[in-house]
């Protein structure tokens, strides 16, 4: 099975705009990702995001203020 190009962190921040409201086809097209992929990862849990995605998001969304020379 092929290795995904998208770490947990990235998943977790595109399925976090479908829970924000931004219509899938336009995260998709921005991601490069099918619908089907995306729906794919979104959980069947009937949660828009897991715990373990939430904090990979805060961790991801830290890294990027850091490198961007903001902090949190």
């Amino acid at each position: 099975m092929k290795a995904s190009q998208f770490s947990d962190a990235q998943k977790a921040l595109i399925l976090k705009q479908g829970a924000d409201g931004v219509p899938v086809a336009d995260i998709c097209r921005k991601a490069g990702i099918s619908q089907a992929t995306y729906f794919n990862w979104k959980p069947a849990s009937g949660r828009s995001v897991r715990p373990a995605f939430a904090m990979a998001i805060a961790g991801y969304m830290s890294f990027l203020a850091v490198k961007a020379g903001r902090s949190t």
